[in-house]
């Protein structure tokens, strides 16, 4: 899908998503990946207890990836 995405739009330069894996109710395992047109990462994974809400996660998760880049962080440190 990234790959039909970088030919479909000539200046996309990133692709980046949360990934949510349910260990149980109340465990989860949370990470994120970001592709490039030359490469892709992954950030490690951290599991968390007792989640209640995950309402605005993803806004979180952008915009700490976008203050990241701004800064002038490389990808892969920007993405953890």
């Amino acid at each position: 899908a990234a790959a039909a995405a970088f030919d479909a739009f000539p200046k996309l330069h990133r692709i980046a998503c949360t990934c949510r894996d349910h260990v149980s109710v109340d465990r989860q395992a949370l990470s994120a990946r970001m592709f490039t047109r030359e490469a892709d990462f992954t950030a490690r994974t951290y599991e968390l207890d007792h989640i209640v809400d995950r309402i605005g996660a993803g806004d979180a998760f952008v915009g700490g990836l976008l203050h990241a880049l701004v800064r002038g962080r490389d990808d892969a440190a920007a993405l953890e």
